[in-house]
């Protein structure tokens, strides 16, 4: 699991595996889906899918999706940078624990494991007695 592989390298493998997973199969699936919900908004007389999916929504219009977007993106700016600098710091120390180079970054393989780095550390989430409050027949059914 990802959540708790220490070495970057199988990180980055996992990663990189999992993301292209089914990709020849659902890149076809999701093209004719893309082409569909258009035909859909231009017969219906919206200019795009989400302009026609928005309407029948809470939010009503493109522009308060964009509107509330940046003003979430804003207010939440400090404390992504303030988490991006913990994780570094985690991974700085980890990787002159474990005698790995570190490149100076968050990379896309790396934000799950320090993530759950963060939680156990910082906030004592175990996600295993997480788990024990959430018992998979219950979610299936309530999902």
């Amino acid at each position: 699991m990802i959540r708790k592989a220490s070495n970057p390298q199988t990180r980055q493998r996992i990663e990189y595996a999992f993301n292209r997973r089914c990709m020849q199969e659902n890149t076809a699936i999701l093209e004719e889906l893309v082409e569909l919900r258009q035909k859909m908004a231009d017969l219906l007389g919206y200019p795009t899918h989400a302009s026609y999916i928005t309407e029948l929504r809470m939010s009503k219009t493109a522009e308060a999706v964009s509107s509330f977007l940046s003003e979430l993106c804003e207010k939440l700016r400090p404390l992504g940078e303030a988490d991006l600098k913990v994780m570094l710091k985690l991974k700085e120390n980890e990787c002159k624990e474990l005698g790995y180079e570190c490149d100076g970054k968050i990379n896309g393989w790396d934000m799950r494991y320090y993530m759950n780095l963060v939680e156990e550390k910082h906030y004592a989430v175990d996600h295993n007695k997480l788990k024990e409050y959430f018992p998979l027949d219950i979610v299936t059914k309530g999902t």
